[in-house]
């Protein structure tokens, strides 16, 4: 008779059995099982996701949200937590329109700078690069070498024309002494010294700077225009966050009333009977009928 008697563990070989065990699974060890299991508390007859967007949206502030949002409705049994569920995932939802509304029109007030950046601030800065190079052609020897650009750069700085202006821009090779004399030429044709076209050219590069910086300040007002006008997203996007939003809010909106009718069913409060309507909206005028 006691021979039939089933084996009874010792506390050596129990202690033993349950650290084979753990051995073979521990739980999710890495951060993305965890998220994975984070509501497996939750028993209630229905999945609870985290609609978590990666590299987007914030697991933590998911959980938090749906902690907050699920405690202040204390929802009992499986009905009223898979409402409540469904209440904080689309107040979620919500916030994404915000952000979706932001990123838009951050987009498009973008997409309009890069428009309006345009040749303002460009034509100031060329026209200061003009006046250095300018200033380094002054104070250096007459057999320097200039490259043609910089050469052409001086030249177009000069607001008038003569004759022979074609061969110059053809010449390819140029140094600071064979500039200065053309320069030099300038002044014998209108009667002036020397030091005075230079002079004049200097002005000439001043006024251009003062001139260039004038249309760059009015291309950064008429870029703030243009992002004033521009406080909301492009109609289509506008339209379809609406939409979006409106369907969010009836969603709800219907969660909240079904809710608030378990609860009281189940606090033996009072419930009024529900009222339903169907709505049906037509495009067009129904034909009459002859």
């Amino acid at each position: 008779m006691l021979g039939s008697l089933p084996k009874v563990a010792t506390p050596g070989e129990h202690k033993e059995r349950n650290r084979k065990n753990g051995r073979k699974s521990r739980g999710p060890r890495t951060a993305a099982g965890r998220l994975a299991t984070d509501l497996s508390k939750v028993r209630h007859g229905i999945r609870y996701e985290q609609p978590v967007i990666p590299g987007v949206e914030n697991a933590r502030e998911w959980k938090a949200h749906y902690n907050a949002l699920v405690g202040s409705l204390a929802p009992e049994g499986s009905l009223e937590h898979m409402l409540a569920y469904r209440i904080a995932l689309n107040y979620w939802r919500l916030g994404r329109l915000t952000k979706a509304e932001t990123a838009a029109v951050c987009l498009q007030i973008e997409q309009d700078n890069s428009l309006l950046s345009g040749n303002g601030s460009g034509s100031a800065e060329r026209a200061r690069e003009a006046l250095s190079l300018f200033k380094w052609w002054i104070e250096s020897g007459d057999n320097e070498s200039l490259d043609q650009e910089d050469a052409l750069t001086l030249l177009n700085a000069w607001p008038y024309e003569y004759d022979q202006d074609d061969e110059l821009y053809e010449r390819q090779e140029w140094t600071c002494g064979a500039l200065r004399q053309v320069f030099a030429e300038y002044a014998q044709r209108d009667d002036k010294t020397p030091e005075a076209v230079l002079k004049e050219l200097r002005g000439h590069l001043q006024s251009a700077i003062r001139t260039a910086s004038a249309d760059a300040r009015g291309e950064q007002m008429k870029a703030g225009q243009e992002v004033a006008r521009n406080l909301l997203p492009p109609v289509d996007v506008l339209d379809r966050l609406i939409d979006y939003e409106r369907h969010l809010c009836s969603q709800i909106r219907r969660d909240f009333d079904r809710l608030e009718r378990f609860q009281s069913l189940r606090l033996g409060r009072p419930v009024a009977p529900p009222v339903a309507v169907d709505v049906t909206l037509a495009s067009s005028a129904e034909p009459e009928l002859g």
